[in-house]
């Protein structure tokens, strides 16, 4: 799965359709724009938050364990990979999450 987050806010700005697929939408329109702290689980939710705290500070994070859920609630174990890229013009951050 893929997915490029804001990395000021954690809105989705981009995402494949395994993404998109494995949580239950239909459309990429359903998940842009939304946080990625809603597909966390609530025992990852904390988790998540710090993990987005390091990858603002160093630029990066690997392996880390997390788990989403769909639509249906069913839980999806992944492993956390993200890097720090700029945009063009470099008015703004992502997280390229894998």
């Amino acid at each position: 799965m893929h997915v490029s987050l804001n990395a000021d806010t954690g809105l989705i700005t981009e995402c494949n359709k395994l993404f998109i697929n494995t949580l239950g939408f239909e459309k990429k329109s359903q998940v842009i724009g939304s946080s990625i702290f809603d597909y966390y689980s609530n025992e990852s939710k904390l988790k998540g938050i710090r993990i987005h705290k390091k990858l603002k500070e160093e630029g990066k994070v690997s392996t880390e364990e997390l788990t989403l859920e769909n639509l249906n609630g069913e839980r999806i174990e992944i492993i956390f990979n993200a890097d720090a890229l700029s945009n063009f013009d470099e008015s703004e951050t992502l997280y390229r999450c894998t």
